[in-house]
């Protein structure tokens, strides 16, 4: 069986030497795909609440139209691991293999 991606130590804000936030290593990309999307669908629901007023309204709809495009990135990203998961324990199950 194919062994699963995992994520790798990723900083991705320091503030005066320290690393305030991070990716941790070692966490399942699916899982990391999955939290990804949540927040990205969070902030997708709230500009959309934004964009009904209309002083917000061209900002928030094209900040909404970024933030749903990196959702669909997300999205296929996702696929495409579960794809890669979905052929490896089938290749395990037709070589007659453990699951």
């Amino acid at each position: 069986m194919k062994t699963p991606n995992f994520t790798v130590d990723h900083e991705f804000h320091s503030q005066s030497g320290y690393s305030v936030f991070a990716a941790e290593s070692d966490v399942p990309v699916h899982v990391s795909l999955a939290a990804a999307a949540l927040l990205l669908e969070s902030v997708v629901s709230g500009l959309q609440a934004l964009i009904s007023i209309p002083e917000a309204s061209t900002n928030a709809t094209l900040i909404c139209f970024a933030t749903d495009s990196a959702l669909a990135l997300v999205y296929a990203a996702q696929a495409g691991a579960a794809s890669q998961m979905d052929e490896s324990e089938n290749v395990v199950r037709e070589s007659g293999g453990e699951q």
